[in-house]
């Protein structure tokens, strides 16, 4: 049984589609049935702070490291571009904000390298960019504990609050870091340390 339009009930139920391919179409579909969605892909990148751990995570999820370009300019800039498209995937970020002497990186180098390659993804129309941080920068000073201190973890979220990031996965401390999260924000913890 087919529904007629308000259009189609004043011409006495004939349409202007001669073929009836409208008619075709929507019997070929049942109408409570919901359209057919694709799964985005999961890419998963690394910074220079930890790049042993984004391939052991690689490995454990049977998928390649994706190809990112990341540099430091000779004025201490950092740059980074994604050598494939990043386009409706869900990309995964690991990048602990420790410093890495290795790749001369420092704590302060290490986050901005996060904020710019999670500024990247989204500027390449990633569907979710989920940061990995093993590490979470300046956790230790999530309060005051003395006059004219700043809340640095707070400053950190409301950076990666700006930079775009949707998700954040980080290790439980004992004193989780909900509180300092403007928007309401998805915070997975992994196991806590020692466990």
């Amino acid at each position: 049984m087919r529904f007629l339009s308000r259009r189609e009930r004043r011409r006495g139920g004939r349409s202007r589609d001669p073929r009836g391919l409208a008619a075709q179409a929507s019997q070929a579909r049942p109408t409570g049935s919901v359209p057919i969605v694709t799964p985005s892909r999961l890419m998963l990148f690394s910074g220079r702070a930890n790049p042993a751990l984004a391939a052991a995570i690689g490995r454990k999820l049977g998928i390649e490291l994706g190809h990112v370009t990341l540099k430091t300019f000779s004025a201490g800039e950092l740059y980074c571009r994604y050598e494939e498209s990043v386009r409706g995937a869900d990309v995964f970020i690991v990048q602990p904000t420790c410093a890495n002497a290795a790749a001369g990186l420092s704590a302060a180098e290490a986050m901005m390298e996060l904020l710019v390659m999670i500024d990247a993804a989204v500027g390449a129309s990633a569907n979710r960019v989920i940061a990995v941080m093993p590490s979470f920068g300046y956790a230790r000073q999530d309060k005051k504990s003395a006059l004219r201190e700043p809340i640095s973890a707070r400053l950190v979220a409301h950076l990666l609050e700006t930079a775009g990031v949707d998700r954040v996965f980080e290790r439980l401390r004992a004193r989780p870091l909900e509180s300092v999260w403007q928007q309401r924000r998805q915070l997975s913890h992994g196991p806590r340390p020692g466990r």
